[in-house]
């Protein structure tokens, strides 16, 4: 999370088009390749203007320029050429340019048992979904209910916990928070909805984390366990830097009242081998070019939600809000595209892994739901979690 390098993306052979600079978008890996999927496109000049969350995303956004397409980004080994400058090469292709369901924008997605599952988001029209799709190649999509029991919402978020430790052998998907927009303002939501094949929808109880949209989550696993944790976002307030935690994501816990980073939203959250990432976010709900430094680039690490180390004060990439991010092949994490300043973003940047005599003792899952072997030490996150958090 210290050293970041830009990617040479170059189109897959056969393929002239290259990944357009998008925000609102979702990054997720998938059968060992990284699949961006929908988002806002729009010109890279478009003007800078005062906005509230709700508006930028509900009446500043034309329906021409949602996106319903799906690219992969699939790293390779680098040309000699490219071998000595530190690259990461990489080769896109367009998997489809229209699949099945409608452009959106905030939605949400993540991987479960070998396929890719898509939630919400703002679609034509400014309509909120409250739709569920399914791939299991990325190309072919099927709808699983176009009617969810959950509240339509947008900048909202889907994890996945694998089994066996849940007692289900697909293991659960897990939605979280977000918001809907009822003509009067911003609704926001800390419901928790789980589901083990996307179709089925049961409520959790109220998160204790406040109502809030454009929060992050990712996974850590140890011990056969995995840990959610949940960071940032904005409210009726404001923005946030509490960090919260779970097992399951049926109980949560306050990790961090107050982290060390500035309030954010809009913002990536991602493990990569044992350790959390957070990159980026927007920290103002007003983008005011009298603000300085509201469109962030700085990257913080932590091994367990409590404790975070700023890892770079200004990353060499733009600021940026409302990212794609991902991990792939536990290797590398990769940040795409976003709002910068001057318009959205089309980029890709990478940051390696740790080398191995500097990761932690501690187990890490995958998008995959694939888990390491790595033993935990006692100063490891289960042992954090075994001082602060209940077991479901």
């Amino acid at each position: 999370g210290a050293a970041w390098a830009p990617a040479e993306v170059a189109p897959a052979p056969g393929s002239s088009q290259a990944l357009a600079p998008r925000m609102g978008h979702v990054a997720v890996e998938f059968q060992d390749r990284v699949l961006v999927i929908g988002g806002y496109q729009t010109a890279p000049d478009q003007a800078r203007t005062v906005w509230s969350p709700s508006r930028r995303l509900l009446s500043e956004h034309s329906s021409l320029f949602l996106l319903s397409d799906v690219w992969a980004l699939q790293p390779l080994p680098c040309p000699a050429a490219a071998a000595g400058r530190n690259a990461v090469c990489a080769n896109s292709s367009q998997l489809v340019s229209h699949a099945s369901f409608a452009g959106r924008h905030s939605h949400a997605a993540t991987v479960l048992a070998g396929a890719l599952y898509l939630a919400g988001g703002v679609t034509l029209d400014a309509a909120i979904a409250r739709d569920v799709w399914r791939t299991s190649d990325g190309v072919k999509w099927t709808m699983l209910t176009d009617m969810a029991p959950w509240p339509a919402r947008y900048s909202h978020s889907l994890v996945s916990v694998a089994g066996p430790e849940r007692g289900e052998a697909r293991g659960i998907l897990i939605l979280l928070g977000g918001a809907s927009y009822t003509g009067a303002g911003d609704l926001f939501l800390n419901d928790v909805w789980t589901s083990s094949d996307g179709g089925a929808w049961v409520q959790a109880a109220q998160a204790a984390w406040s109502p809030r949209a454009g929060h992050a989550v990712a996974a850590l696993n140890s011990a056969g366990a995995t840990h959610l944790f949940l960071a940032g976002g904005y409210d009726a307030t404001g923005v946030l830097n509490d960090v919260w935690g779970s097992r399951g994501g049926q109980t949560w816990e306050v990790v961090s009242g107050a982290a060390p980073w500035a309030a954010r939203s809009g913002h990536a959250l991602v493990s990569l081998q044992g350790r959390l990432l957070l990159v980026g976010g927007a920290a103002s709900n007003l983008l005011d070019p009298d603000v300085d430094e509201v469109l962030r680039r700085d990257v913080w690490g932590s091994t367990d939600g409590s404790a975070w180390q700023q890892l770079s004060g200004g990353a060499p990439f733009a600021g940026r809000e409302r990212l794609g991010a991902a991990v792939c092949r536990g290797q590398m994490a990769l940040v795409v595209g976003g709002r910068g300043e001057a318009g959205n973003l089309g980029d890709v940047w990478t940051t390696p892994a740790l080398p191995a005599a500097a990761l932690p003792s501690v187990s890490y899952l995958d998008a995959q739901g694939r888990r390491t072997q790595t033993p935990l030490s006692s100063s490891g996150t289960e042992a954090f979690w075994n001082r602060r958090v209940t077991v479901d």
